[in-house]
């Protein structure tokens, strides 16, 4: 592998030289928090008492069972990144899995890595030494210095290069544990943007219920962790098959003014998010193409990329939520999956909206046919009242229905009226005038002892023939009893 590359020596080196070497290192690499800042201090330091053109620096990638490297040339101190190769396909790998250093004067004539060695001729290198690079914690790689010369390595020059190597180990492993880190912390910092966005969503269903309010607030929560141009909530018309915007909200315009905006549910982003029942990302060429004719306005506001994410709660379909952007290619994986967390939140306090509308609809339908009916009761309890007392009971009546009237609707106490009525038909029975003639004739033939004719009988103080009288009598079912 052409990562690891000779070293060539200027001469012996005496102790203090050494010394004053790995010092100068030590202190090139305390600060160093990436492996090019790490390479250029290193390349420096070591110029002076060690000749090489290429230093190269192989990390371990044990999680995929190979290598990656990055060389630096001297010459013009630029960085190459190289392929990964597996650990044990070449000299790299070697020297990682055995801890030992590797020398070889002449890569012509290395014949273990024919490969290796014959990308690292392709680059002018003739011989190279390559170190493990380990610390207490783990194996990070390897360190190679190469040549375009053939070198020849002391004891004593393999073991300063072995502690030079000791030393950038540490370096390395402390700036990969820092690129940890600050990974980490960026991870860390997503999550909790993320569960704030969340809950500043779900703070926002509790407190809006219109659909116009809800698209606002979320919108403004989701600006800050995901820039976009507008958000447009679309919902389902079974009548007419299209889907048609309730709410939406927008940066540069009135987003109003995109309320009622029908949107057929083929040939439109919305359409084809709501029927494939999957969040789908559309790009300039989808607007300016295929979606050419529904995606006008988005254009003409300077949309270039847009994510539609369907509603759906269970396996019910309301509509979509969809968000643009003024940049191509603005939705990253990240982006998308936090979009479709705020949409599964939405969906459903979407679908309590519509609930809560369609019961205060209900509500109100049945508050008006119960007036109505309740106006028909009380309209024909009053026409079938014999109202006995006329107009004074009729204006008693209405003064009570007012004082006992707790709304702006006049409440007859229908169940006074009934008593009444009661009692009114009762008298109403008593004082009929078949009743009334009937008793009179029976008091008047009762005192007459049912004699009928005569100047004393009943027909002369009825005032009337007797032969009229027995008439009467008939129809009225009057008899004589008979003597006991």
């Amino acid at each position: 592998m052409p990562a690891l590359t000779l070293v060539m020596a200027t001469g012996p080196l005496s102790l203090a030289e050494r010394f004053q070497a790995l010092l100068a290192v030590a202190e090139s690499i305390t600060s160093c928090r990436d492996s090019e800042e790490l390479f250029c201090g290193l390349a420096r330091h070591l110029q002076r008492v060690v000749r090489f053109d290429r230093v190269g620096l192989v990390l371990l990638q044990p999680e995929r069972g190979g290598t990656s490297a990055r060389v630096l040339e001297t010459t013009g101190m630029g960085f190459t990144t190289l392929p990964e190769y597996p650990v044990d396909g070449d000299h790299s790998g070697w020297v990682i899995e055995t801890q030992q250093p590797l020398i070889v004067p002449d890569t012509a004539a290395e014949t273990r890595w024919p490969r290796a060695m014959a990308e690292l001729r392709e680059h002018g290198i003739v011989s190279f030494c390559s170190l493990p690079l380990t610390t207490a914690r783990r194996r990070i790689g390897a360190l190679g210095f190469g040549s375009r010369e053939p070198v020849t390595y002391t004891a004593a020059e393999v073991g300063f290069l072995g502690e030079v190597a000791k030393l950038v180990a540490v370096a390395v492993d402390n700036a990969l544990n820092f690129d940890h880190a600050q990974a980490t912390q960026r991870q860390l910092s997503t999550e909790r943007d993320h569960l704030r966005l969340l809950l500043e969503v779900t703070n926002a269903m509790v407190s809006n219920l219109d659909l116009p309010g809800l698209v606002d607030a979320i919108s403004s929560s989701l600006e800050r962790a995901i820039p976009h141009e507008f958000t447009a909530l679309a919902l389902y018309d079974k009548d007419s098959g299209e889907l048609v915007v309730h709410a939406a909200a927008a940066k540069s315009s009135d987003g109003r003014s995109l309320v009622g905006r029908r949107i057929p549910v083929v040939g439109s982003a919305a359409g084809e998010a709501f029927t494939a029942r999957r969040t789908l990302l559309f790009g300039e060429d989808d607007l300016t193409g295929r979606l050419a004719d529904t995606a006008a306005p988005m254009r003409e506001a300077g949309i270039r990329s847009v994510c539609a994410v369907p509603l759906v709660v269970g396996d019910r379909g309301l509509g979509t939520l969809t968000v643009g952007n003024l940049q191509p290619d603005a939705f990253t994986p990240e982006s998308v999956a936090m979009i479709e967390e705020v949409v599964r939140r939405v969906a459903m306090a979407v679908a309590n909206a519509l609930a809560f509308r369609e019961i205060a609809q209900l509500t109100e339908k049945l508050a008006e046919e119960r007036l109505y009916l309740e106006s028909e009761i009380r309209a024909e309890h009053l026409r079938r009242y014999a109202w006995p007392g006329n107009v004074r009971e009729l204006a008693n009546l209405i003064e009570r229905a007012m004082i006992l009237s707790k709304g702006r609707t006049l409440e007859v106490p229908l169940g006074e009226l009934k008593r009444r009525r009661s009692r009114a038909d009762h008298e109403d029975r008593a004082s009929t005038l078949e009743a009334v003639e009937r008793m009179h004739i029976l008091r008047v033939l009762k005192e007459t002892n049912w004699t009928l004719g005569g100047p004393r009988g009943a027909a002369a103080r009825l005032g009337m023939k007797r032969t009229t009288l027995q008439s009467l009598m008939r129809r009225l079912g009057i008899a004589r009893p008979r003597a006991a």
